[in-house]
């Protein structure tokens, strides 16, 4: 019991390095844009590199069932501090705005496989459904303080530091968290649960193929 305490300790201070640079980065990414071409690039460069994400996540969201799951969740934090700190580096060289679109594309397709990895994690520390219901409940919180504290961040360091910083910040964050969930010791998912993401994707499809059942 101890031992799962420390460990969902171990996560949540991960889903707090991870919620707030999330929006962190997004915020920086449109006040990037704004600056390189107004309103409108930041609208459309900005919604356009989230689809990507978009169209892949029914896909790619049960990969962390492929592997034990503290390894994949810790393997997206990691990856995720990879690609904060290239966008970074992007920021700092002035490269093309194009190629920045491009990373955030890849950042949150990334996103996209790490927020289910970390709520397959969550059950697996707990022993009942009501610690499951506190679990749930304390990641909606962090999510929201991440919501709050990520403009507030970005501003100040964008303003100070320069856009460079804001992803460094970032970087530096997810490698964190990454740390903090190395070794949690959590088995890989049931084939069956790795598998739902083949269910969904096929569902769409017979949505799409028979439009009426709308």
């Amino acid at each position: 019991m101890r031992l799962s305490r420390a460990r969902m300790v171990r996560v949540m201070a991960a889903f707090v390095l991870f919620s707030i640079p999330e929006i962190t980065i997004w915020i920086g990414f449109l006040i990037y844009l704004y600056d390189h071409g107004g309103p409108s690039a930041a609208g459309l460069i900005g919604g356009s590199a989230l689809i990507p994400a978009m169209v892949l996540a029914p896909s790619l969201g049960a990969l962390g069932d492929r592997l034990p799951r503290g390894v994949a969740l810790a393997g997206c934090y990691a990856v995720l501090a990879l690609g904060y700190a290239g966008v970074a580096l992007l920021w700092a060289t002035e490269a093309p705005v194009w190629l920045v679109a491009v990373a955030f594309a890849c950042i949150y397709v990334v996103i996209s496989v790490t927020r289910p990895t970390h709520y397959a994690v969550v059950p697996q520390l707990v022993e009942t459904p009501e610690a499951l219901v506190r679990a749930n409940s304390m990641t909606i919180f962090i999510a929201s303080v991440g919501l709050c504290l990520g403009p507030i961040t970005a501003g100040l360091l964008r303003d100070h530091l320069g856009m460079a910083a804001v992803g460094w910040f970032c970087s530096v964050c997810l490698l964190l968290a990454a740390l903090v969930c190395l070794r949690l010791g959590l088995p890989a998912g049931d084939v069956e649960e790795a598998d739902a993401s083949d269910a969904a994707t096929a569902g769409l499809r017979y949505v799409l193929q028979n439009v009426p059942v709308l």
